[in-house]
């Protein structure tokens, strides 16, 4: 069983999204990679992480 904290990351560049996942994976961490926070939302009535990391400029209303 894999007990690495899980991480969301929302961010709608991705470039940005692609760079963040792989720092944080390649750190140890289980990190799923939303491009809205739509889809987070969906995602997080299923499982939700240990926590969450939300960029504060999302162009979505």
């Amino acid at each position: 069983m894999n007990t690495a904290p899980r991480l969301a990351l929302v961010e709608d560049d991705p470039t940005q999204r692609h760079i963040v996942v792989e720092y944080l994976a390649r750190h140890g961490l289980r990190p799923a990679a939303f491009g809205s926070g739509a889809e987070f939302r969906r995602a997080a009535t299923e499982a939700l992480p240990d926590l969450a990391l939300l960029d504060v400029h999302l162009r979505e209303a």
